[in-house]
């Protein structure tokens, strides 16, 4: 019956005490059109943690390409932490959403026969007729008893109706779209679309983008002061002058790196050029370490493609010599570390949470 408010006991029976509400409060709603079901937004896929993946691991994959030419050990520490560390710690910030889902499943369960129901416990869809939420709709009911036979089964997914999760007072006789309580005339209908505020705020973890903001300030501290002194370096080696040079010899050095008994040692690669150069007219020849940071491979064959691809015999290069002795030349210098891929995974991770988060936000409050 529209606009009849009826006994959660008795459903036929009206309450005792009538409900005084403004006349503007009682206007039908029967005249909205009903949107189809595939139409529904409470069907919606959030596809924002598929979006965050994608960059994690493609800025992992990329950082760890440039820390492994290298250094392998650090640029499997690099693809561990992009592809394994970065995911851990989004799951962890996802843990309080999880324990209130299951808080909220708990208290339903307990929930006694005649649907006193808090609308903040149950999964929230949006009203097929006046697109509200209706969670709040019920929350809002100001002292308007649900019937027993309402179908509060549609306030939850299919999954957990099939499940048997659920208490059998619950359970759905009919088989139609998401309707809320207002519009289906059994509590008095509630027009308003207002969240109350104040509203489960002890139980909002904090932004994402927050805590995205913190760690990267954080990692930028643990840069700035680790890396200081490599830094310094590769600045001194950045100042040298450069050159012209021809590529003479080129060889691959195996190295042996001692670790913990337990790791047992650790067999490398090394690529070496010697190249001869002209300073000031006259000419020199370097030979030894490609660079002040010679990448490492973990096989000899790619160490020999690293050489045949960019330091075969004959290739002329552009070679850097310390002005101040011209004995001192590299074929490479580069940073000694590229923190800045990371950087662009938290970053990437963290406001795809964000955006996410505020989605299934907005999505509620429909």
């Amino acid at each position: 019956m529209a606009g009849q408010v009826l006994h959660h006991g008795a459903p036929n029976a009206p309450l005792r005490r009538p409900l005084a509400y403004p006349a503007d409060l009682l206007t039908p709603l029967a005249d909205t059109p009903l949107i189809p079901r595939s139409q529904s937004t409470t069907m919606l896929v959030q596809k924002s943690p598929s979006t965050a993946y994608f960059w994690l691991l493609s800025s992992g994959w990329l950082g760890g390409h440039h820390f492994y030419l290298r250094d392998p050990i650090l640029g499997g520490l690099s693809v561990m932490l992009c592809w394994t560390g970065l995911p851990l710690l989004a799951a962890i910030l996802e843990l309080p959403t999880l324990h209130r889902r299951v808080r909220r499943l708990n208290r339903l369960l307990r929930a006694d026969y005649h649907g006193r129901v808090d609308g903040w416990d149950l999964p929230a869809p949006s009203c097929a007729r006046c697109h509200r939420n209706i969670a709040w709709v019920i929350l809002h009911s100001q002292g308007g008893s649900i019937s027993r036979n309402h179908q509060l089964l549609r306030l939850t997914a299919p999954w957990w109706r099939h499940s048997g999760l659920l208490h059998p007072a619950y359970r759905d006789p009919h088989a139609g779209d998401h309707l809320c309580p207002s519009c289906t005339g059994e509590i008095t209908p509630v027009v308003s679309q207002n969240v109350p505020p104040g509203r489960n705020n002890a139980l909002t973890p904090p932004s994402p983008l927050l805590i995205g903001a913190l760690l990267l300030a954080a990692l930028w501290m643990l840069v700035h002061g680790m890396g200081g002194a490599l830094q310094h370096t590769y600045a001194l080696y950045s100042h040298w002058q450069t050159t012209p040079g021809v590529v003479t010899y080129n060889a691959v050095d195996m190295l042996t790196h001692h670790t913990p008994s337990w790791l047992g040692q650790n067999v490398t690669y090394q690529p070496q050029v010697q190249f001869r150069y002209v300073w000031e007219n006259q000419r020199w020849s370097m030979g030894g370490l490609l660079a002040q940071a010679p990448p490492n491979f973990s096989s000899r064959a790619r160490a020999e493609h690293y050489l045949r691809r960019y330091y075969p015999i004959g290739q002329v290069i552009e070679a850097r010599v310390n002005p101040d002795d011209p004995e001192q030349a590299y074929a490479l210098v580069r940073p000694l570390y590229h923190p800045l891929w990371v950087i662009a995974g938290i970053s990437s991770l963290f406001l795809a949470l964000h955006l996410g988060r505020r989605r299934r936000r907005l999505l509620k409050l429909q």
